[in-house]
């Protein structure tokens, strides 16, 4: 009787694990040459600049700037750029979906990650330097579209802009 009831559990996990195998960022090894190059936009971003909004000091009042993102990616994978004053430093772009995860809706097909924003992205308004990131993203129409996630250590990532569109620089 047991082993009837341990069969739905292992079923389950085995699903889990399927899904998420569709949806794990994976090293790029050629980048599509509609992807490299440089890449501008504006980012609309809550201040001050905190991990935790609800961590936002007793009188202060939460405000909005619009600040601008900045990527350049190469053919080898690597992306540098800026989001307002903050140096994107070593970060690299991946896969973040397969085509089980496509045809689920999980995820986006791209994500730039492993890297940290160095410096204040608002100086004066900001915690924390250096911050990991991720940045999400699918190419739609020409752009690309998604947003930008601080990622901290056992945290669910914080949204810092959704909504971005990043246009080609010619």
């Amino acid at each position: 009787m047991k082993e009837m009831r341990f069969f739905p559990v292992l079923l389950v996990i085995a699903v889990v694990g399927v899904l998420l195998a569709g949806c794990l960022a994976t090293p790029i090894e050629v980048v599509d040459a509609a992807l490299v190059g440089d890449w501008q936009g504006e980012c609309r971003i809550g201040l001050p600049v905190l991990f935790d909004p609800g961590a936002i000091p007793e009188g202060v009042e939460r405000t909005y700037t619009t600040v601008s993102l900045d990527l350049t990616i190469h053919e080898d994978a690597t992306v540098e750029g800026a989001l307002g004053e903050a140096a994107i430093d070593g970060s690299v772009l991946k896969r973040n979906r397969s085509e089980l995860g496509r045809a689920l809706n999980m995820a986006s097909d791209y994500i730039v990650t492993d890297g940290v924003l160095s410096g204040a992205i608002v100086p004066g308004e900001d915690e924390g330097d250096p911050k990991q990131f991720t940045i999400p993203f699918d190419l739609v129409d020409g752009q690309l579209q998604g947003g930008v996630m601080w990622v901290e250590p056992s945290k669910y990532p914080f949204p810092l802009c959704t909504q971005v569109e990043l246009a080609r620089i010619p």
